[in-house]
């Protein structure tokens, strides 16, 4: 048996058959092509799905990374697929690829704001209420 060192304590290939095909050969459906060289793995040290290329890459390339919500329960392929196609490099450029990504986070801390604003606004109308009913009659 040959030593992988770190690699084999880390990991542990997780699929095979029809899931492993459609990493490999693609989803044509949802637009992903595949790519020969990667697979899904479960990461024993941290508990989560990985997706792995092994083309020869020191180190090996994680490409996404979910956490395991259930231990029974393997990820959305078709998530997984998808991810892969809207971040493969072959197809859209990195520029894009980046410009999607901080599209994405200021969605996501536009989105942050405004609910932080809101629990803000609902804090200050329960402390308003509470000082009307309290002291309102002393005006």
């Amino acid at each position: 048996m040959q030593d992988q060192g770190i690699k084999d304590i880390i990991r542990t290939s997780a699929v095979g058959g029809a899931m492993q095909e459609m990493l490999t050969y693609g989803v044509p459906e949802i637009g992903w092509s595949g790519d020969p060289w990667i697979t899904l793995c479960w990461n024993k040290l941290e508990n989560r799905w990985e997706i792995w290329s092994e083309k020869e890459e020191t180190p090996v390339c994680v490409h996404r990374s979910v956490p395991m919500t259930d231990e029974n329960k393997l990820p959305n392929i078709y998530e997984l697929c998808a991810h892969l196609r809207d971040h493969d490099l072959h197809k859209v450029g990195e520029k894009e690829i980046l410009r999607r990504i901080d599209k994405h986070n200021a969605t996501v801390e536009k989105e942050r704001g405004k609910a932080s604003r809101e629990k803000a606004i609902e804090a200050m109308q329960k402390v308003y209420w509470h000082v009307a009913k309290e002291v309102g009659h002393h005006y």
